[in-house]
C-alpha cells in the first residue's frame, strides 16, 4: 500500500500521521537492529505524488528504515536469458483499471537524504526512491491464485514481495552458513553499486 509522502509526513500531514509514521519508523529501525529488513512499494503512479497533482514520492517507500521497491519490464527469450529491461511504465497500453500504471519514484518532499545515498550524482538534500526494481508489468503479468482461481497481477505491489522473498532467501542462507542475516539492504545495495557495479543492472531507459 501507499499514500502521497506529503499527507503522512509533508505539509498535508496532521499530528496523527506523523505521529504513525514516526511510530512506525520506530518499528521499522528495531526490525533492523533485529536483522529484519522491510520492503515498500514505491507506487503505481509514476512521478505523481501517488496518483495526486503535481510531484511526489509514496510512503511509507519514501522512509529511510524502507527499502523502496520500484517497477522495470523484464524481456527475456526463449531461454529465460535477460535481454533487456527497461523503466515499467504500460500507461501507453493498459488503463490503471487494467494493470496500467508506471513505477513510482523521485525525490522526497519531506524525508531528509539518508547517509547510504550521499555521493550519488544526483543526490540534494532529500530522500530519492527507489531503491531498487523489479519487473512489475503487465507483459506478461505475475501468475496468482486467488481463492483458488488463477489469476494474473503486477506493479510495485508484486515487485515489492518479489525482492522481499528473494533477499529473504539470502539471509535464510547467510544464517544457515553461520553469519549474520541481512538486515536492511539498501547500505548493502548502494555499497555494491559502488564496488561490485557488475552485481546490479542500471535501467536507465524509458520514464515514470
Amino acid at each position: 500500500y501507499a499514500y502521497c509522502e506529503r499527507d503522512i509526513v509533508g505539509k498535508g500531514g496532521t499530528p496523527s500521521t506523523r505521529a504513525g509514521a514516526a511510530l512506525m519508523d520506530s518499528i521499522l529501525l528495531r526490525l533492523g537492529l533485529a536483522g529484519t529488513g522491510t520492503f515498500a512499494s514505491a507506487g503505481d503512479s509514476g512521478s505523481t505524488c501517488n496518483g495526486q497533482r503535481g510531484a511526489g514520492v509514496a510512503w511509507p517507500a519514501s522512509s529511510p528504515y524502507v527499502t523502496s521497491v520500484g517497477g522495470t519490464r523484464l524481456v527475456v527469450d526463449q531461454a529465460n536469458a535477460r535481454v533487456d529491461e527497461v523503466v515499467w511504465n504500460d500507461s501507453q497500453w493498459l488503463t490503471p483499471t487494467t494493470g496500467g500504471g508506471a513505477g513510482g519514484g523521485g525525490v522526497a518532499s519531506a524525508t531528509p537524504l539518508p547517509d547510504y545515498q550521499r555521493g550519488l550524482p544526483d543526490a540534494g538534500a532529500m530522500r530519492m526512491t527507489p531503491d531498487v526494481s523489479a519487473h512489475a508489468s503487465q507483459f506478461p503479468a505475475f501468475p496468482i491464485n486467488f481463492a483458488g482461481q488463477w489469476l494474473t497481477d503486477g506493479g510495485t505491489s508484486a515487485a515489492s514481495p518479489l525482492l522481499a522473498g528473494g533477499f529473504a532467501r539470502l539471509s535464510a542462507n547467510e544464517q544457515a552458513a553461520g553469519r549474520p542475516p541481512l538486515g536492511p539492504v539498501n547500505g548493502l545495495l548502494y555499497a555494491l553499486e559502488g564496488s561490485q557495479p557488475d552485481a546490479l543492472f542500471d535501467i536507465t531507459e524509458g520514464n515514470n
